[in-house]
C-alpha cells in the first residue's frame, strides 16, 4: 500500500481499525483505535511510523505507515 501525504499533511486511517500507539512500537501501549477514513494530521515521521494527532480528538500518538494512505 502506498502512502500518500497530501498537501496540507493530512492521512486518513487506511485499514478498518487504526491503532493509535504512545510510542513507535507495535509493543507500546494502543492509546486509540480509529476507524477506516477517521482524519488524522501528521506531526513527523520517525522511520517507518507517523506521529499524528486524531483530528476529533486531539490525541497525539503514532501510527505503523502501512495503516494510513
Amino acid at each position: 500500500m502506498n502512502v500518500n501525504v497530501n498537501s496540507n499533511n493530512r492521512y486518513i486511517a487506511g485499514i478498518a481499525i487504526t491503532n493509535i500507539y504512545e510510542k513507535p512500537s507495535i509493543k507500546s501501549k494502543v492509546i486509540a483505535s480509529v476507524p477506516k477514513n477517521t482524519k488524522l494530521i501528521q506531526l513527523s515521521k520517525l522511520d517507518s511510523w507517523y506521529k499524528v494527532q486524531i483530528k476529533k480528538s486531539g490525541k497525539i500518538g503514532y501510527v505503523f505507515y502501512k495503516d494510513v494512505k
